[in-house]
């Protein structure tokens, strides 16, 4: 079976080169539309969550931003 198929690639070379490059190039297309549109749909989302108001911001400097120490007195502490 696979003699078969060697035998037909090589009679007609220019046609498998042609098939192939056709297949390589329209892989190519998809995936880099494909990408394209992850990175706008990405980009539109972060445009909008910018204009989302928010209570609190929340970030990590170091071990202690994540210890329960550091929250539990940040709770605890008066808010005037």
């Amino acid at each position: 079976m696979f003699s078969y198929a060697i035998k037909r690639v090589i009679r007609s070379l220019g046609l498998f080169a042609a098939l192939l490059l056709g297949v390589i190039l329209a892989s190519t297309f998809f995936a880099g539309v494909n990408i394209g549109a992850d990175t706008t749909a990405k980009a539109a989302l972060n445009q909008q969550l910018s204009r989302v108001p928010v209570d609190i911001v929340i970030g990590q400097y170091g071990s202690q931003a994540s210890s329960s120490t550091v929250w539990t007195a940040a709770a605890e502490k008066p808010h005037y």
